[in-house]
Formats: C-alpha cells, sequence, structure tokens
C-alpha cells in the first residue's frame, strides 16, 4: 500500500476521518530513513519517513496529551511525535531508552511497571524480541485511557516482524498491520475503545497551553527546524 491507501485503511480500522489524516500526514516533511540516501534525513535504523507521517497524522487527529515513546534511537520518531504535538498546542512527549538519550535512560518494562502515568498515544520501537514486546503491550495497553492508541514498529520486517505479531498475540491482542511502501518495516496499531459517555476532544476543546515536552537539547534543535518549517508551510498557504 502506499501512503494514503494505509491512512485510509486506518480510518476504517479504528473509526477516525481518513481526509483528516491524508491532509496532516502530507504536512509533515520531516523525513526519516530511506533505503535511497538522497531522500534519508536520518540514520539506518529509524522509522521510515512515511511511517513518521502516519504517527503525525494519528496525533494530529486524535489530540492526545499524554504520549509515550519507547525506544528512542537517533530521535525520528520523537521529532514526528513533537512535531504534531506543537501543531495540535496540546501534548506532552515522554521518551524512554536504556542505551540512547531520553528523558528516561531505563528498560522500557521497568518504566512501565514503576510509573503511575495513563497514556494517549504509546509508540514502541525497542528490540523487536517476542518476549519484550509481550510484556511492553501487557504493561502498556492497561495504562492506555479510552480511545488511546498504541503502536509498535518493525511489525512487518521479514527478519523481527514475526517475532514482534507474535509478542501482541501472546499479550492478548489482535493488532492492525501495515505495509507502507517504500517501507520494509511496517507497523501494528490497536486503539483502545472509547468511552461513549465521554466526548472526545475536538481541536476548539484544546485550547489549553501546550504543556512543555521533556524534550533534549539534541531534539529540541531538530524540533525547532520543524516548527520553521511548519510556520513555513502555514504561512504560504
Amino acid at each position: 500500500m502506499n501512503l494514503h491507501e494505509t491512512l485510509r485503511k486506518i480510518a476504517i480500522d479504528i473509526n477516525l476521518n481518513p481526509d483528516e489524516l491524508i491532509r496532516y500526514a502530507d504536512a509533515d516533511t520531516i523525513g526519516g530513513w530511506n533505503a535511497d540516501e538522497t531522500q534519508a534525513t536520518f540514520p539506518c535504523g529509524s522509522i521510515w519517513g512515511v511511517e513518521g507521517q502516519i504517527l503525525y497524522a494519528l496525533i494530529c487527529a486524535t489530540l492526545p496529551e499524554h504520549l509515550l515513546e519507547l525506544g528512542a534511537f537517533q530521535g525520528c520518531s520523537r521529532t514526528h511525535l513533537d512535531a504534531a504535538v506543537y501543531v495540535n498546542k496540546l501534548g506532552e512527549v515522554t521518551s524512554v531508552d536504556i542505551a540512547y538519550e531520553a528523558d528516561y535512560n531505563m528498560d522500557a518494562v521497568e518504566f512501565l511497571s514503576t510509573s503511575k502515568q495513563m497514556w494517549d498515544f504509546i509508540f514502541e520501537d525497542t528490540n523487536h524480541s517476542m518476549e519484550l514486546t509481550r510484556d511492553i503491550w501487557k504493561l502498556a495497553v492497561p495504562k492506555l485511557n479510552p480511545g488511546g492508541i498504541i503502536v509498535s514498529h518493525d511489525a512487518m520486517h521479514f527478519g523481527v516482524g514475526a517475532n514482534v505479531r507474535a509478542g501482541i498475540g501472546a499479550a492478548g491482542y489482535a493488532s492492525h498491520n501495515y505495509l507502507t511502501a517504500p517501507s520494509d518495516c511496517g507497523l501494528a496499531l490497536w486503539r483502545k475503545p472509547l468511552d461513549t459517555t465521554v466526548k472526545p476532544p475536538t481541536r476548539k476543546s484544546a485550547t489549553k497551553p501546550r504543556k512543555k515536552s521533556k524534550t533534549s537539547k539534541a531534539a529540541a534543535k531538530r524540533q525547532a527546524v520543524v516548527v520553521k518549517t511548519q510556520i513555513d508551510r502555514m504561512d504560504k498557504a
């Protein structure tokens, strides 16, 4: 599937507006890893640009307040998340990584086991083993607010995708899985059912000041570039 086809499928699977998702994704020009070095803006091991656009679109569409990144690497996914939070004027991103620069340098399972925070959006990109994926989903899903979304990277990868999908299944969940050209990695996505007694957030209701994200210095510099790009695009629109 291409990006727009994936977004239309996601919209059907988790009850979102496909045209909104496409519009948001097309506004994200941050990029990411790409096998074509002339198009790569982040190193190998990062999420692909189209996958970053999907994350960005999901956050813009659902207006999450508490976002969690498990697995930071070189900051590609964090940059997409921060850019969406900036555009929403709502939300705070928390990153966790045992090896790379993050807000919390600790094991993802340890963090989830000790944190009392409830989350609206979780992106997981750790070591892709069946066991760790299982343990993360077992701990993470109960910490999702109603309507919250969890996404795992590399769910369709030829090498580790089977492990990721098996881990999600072992945790007791059936994810929606997407492979979006030109990526060879893929995303697994699951959304917690909405609480029908509570109105979902809208852009008009998201009026309180954006919480300051605990962005690292390196990510802050990247975010500044992203913000300028977004503003320039809006000024030209």
